[in-house]
């Protein structure tokens, strides 16, 4: 049975997602890979797990506090626009805003889901229960639910379930009536598990095409034959919108035509944002044949933007086995 509750016209939980034991996108020295990570959304799960042009919470179990956003905007940004439902009226299963369903399910109370957006775009969370602000004014960043006995709860589960399984472990879940609810469980894939390479010491600066000592997940990738490079400085002087979404379609033919080969693709920002201002537009599709995924901060007036550090493409980076690099 699909595990969920009646909001007016809508059912669904108020709450799912997918969790990973281990965690091989981590943006912050302090978050460790063995701590595991969840994908978290409003509504059905199918939202965190389906790749759907939008976002889901991802929360470092350890540190759920962290994430990879840094301001009120970035925050918002990066916030889910859509939730699933299925429409008890005949309308089956739909995509609908998420301004749509928090009025269906305030009256169950939503405080524990949403933070509110100021007139100067700041976030608070709310205090109560009772949320009074319009729904056009929330933003769903799960920051209350976050702050109680969650994060640890799925912590101790993807523990269980990886030491019955024997290896790593990601688990799809909904959370409903104050009751956590396993669904799915299977092995997770993992890049090169275990698998540490020596890096040579002896490559001279002259030599070297670029270096970075953060965030970098185990693995070795042999015999590449293209550099697929989108230089962030020719992307920020592009001032047309219409030519910075062609810039992400052609990353997506040259994915097409790459298909065969061993590719190392690399580019400004945040790939698959929605603002084009940080990062190439794509979907997975687009980049799904790189052997290695980059993304480069590069500073710029002073500022330098934040890589997602794979979080846009985390699933799909996993089984595809596409290595990530934030430089």
């Amino acid at each position: 049975p699909v595990v969920g509750t009646r909001y007016g016209p809508y059912f669904c939980p108020p709450v799912a997602g997918v969790a990973f034991s281990r965690n091989d996108y981590r943006w912050n020295a302090r978050i460790r890979r063995e701590d595991g990570l969840a994908r978290l959304v409003l509504g059905l799960g199918t939202h965190a797990v389906d790749r759907v042009g939008d976002f889901a919470r991802m929360v470092p179990l350890r540190m759920p506090s962290m994430r990879p956003e840094v301001t009120p905007h970035e925050i918002v940004a990066a916030s889910q626009k859509r939730v699933d439902v299925l429409d008890m009226e005949g309308g089956g299963f739909r995509r609908i805003s998420k301004e749509d369903a928090l009025e269906s399910m305030r009256s169950e109370g939503i405080s524990e889901y949403v933070s509110v957006i100021d007139p100067g775009g700041h976030l608070s969370t709310p205090v109560g229960r009772r949320v009074i602000a319009p729904a056009g004014q929330l933003c769903l960043t799960f920051d209350r639910m976050l702050q109680g006995d969650f994060p640890e709860q799925m912590r101790r589960v993807l523990v269980t379930l990886e030491e019955a399984y024997r290896v790593p472990v990601d688990f799809e879940f909904a959370v409903n009536g104050g009751k956590l609810h396993v669904l799915q469980c299977r092995p997770l894939g993992s890049l090169d598990e275990g698998a540490r390479h020596p890096v040579p010491d002896d490559v001279s600066s002259v030599d070297r095409v670029f270096s970075t000592s953060r965030w970098v997940s185990n693995g070795l990738v042999e015999d590449i034959e293209y550099v697929v490079l989108i230089d962030p400085r020719d992307y920020a002087r592009i001032e047309s919108v219409g030519r910075r979404i062609e810039v992400g379609r052609v990353v997506g033919r040259l994915n097409e035509a790459l298909a065969e080969k061993s590719f190392m693709l690399m580019g400004p920002g945040r790939w698959g944002s929605q603002d084009l201002r940080l990062g190439v537009r794509v979907a997975f599709a687009d980049i799904a044949h790189a052997r290695v995924l980059v993304e480069i901060a590069r500073e710029r007036d002073g500022y330098a933007p934040e890589p997602s550090f794979g979080t846009h493409f985390f699933q799909e980076l996993v089984e595809a086995e596409i290595h990530y690099l934030p430089l």
